[in-house]
């Protein structure tokens, strides 16, 4: 006589392991989404800061930095909500994993050119290191993009996998 069998056919041990996962997979897209709320927030609370690191970039015309610092909060916060929204999930991965790719986009260009680059993502300019900024948005786009893999109904980790 072997281990029970839950309804769908599953042992306990294997249904467990799928309860660990969907949380796991839940706690990212809180974390994924409350991190964009945030810089959202902190880039609409001193929107002249934010313009004035955008221009530091040198990658756009002077005439699109005010636009573009007043317009990437919002998307960074309709992202940041829709990942919480369970029917839009996967354009919101997909929207924050574009914002990723543009910032990195950004980021090796200005490296590239010589250019020093203070982050506003998260509020005042703060001077840091190219390796960290790098790090960081690699992550989030690694997460961003296994959650928009996920919601695909491609397999984001192996069974053996485990979520801390």
């Amino acid at each position: 006589m072997g281990g029970r069998r839950t309804s769908g056919g599953d042992s306990p041990v294997k249904k467990r392991h799928l309860d660990r996962q969907a949380r796991c997979w839940t706690f990212l897209h809180w974390v994924l989404a409350g991190i964009f709320l945030y810089a959202a927030l902190m880039k609409l609370h001193d929107a002249a800061a934010f313009a004035a690191s955008i221009a530091r970039f040198q990658m756009l015309p002077s005439f699109l930095i005010h636009p573009m610092a007043l317009g990437l909060p919002p998307l960074e916060m309709l992202c940041g909500l829709a990942l919480l929204a369970g029917r839009w999930k996967r354009q919101a991965a997909f929207g924050i994993a574009l914002l990723c790719a543009l910032f990195l986009v950004a980021l090796l260009s200005a490296s590239a050119r010589g250019i020093s680059i203070e982050c506003s993502c998260f509020g005042a300019a703060a001077a840091e290191p190219l390796w960290k900024l790098l790090v960081r948005d690699l992550l989030l786009l690694a997460g961003a993009m296994g959650i928009y893999l996920r919601a695909l109904g491609y397999p984001a980790s192996s069974p053996g996998t485990k979520c801390a």
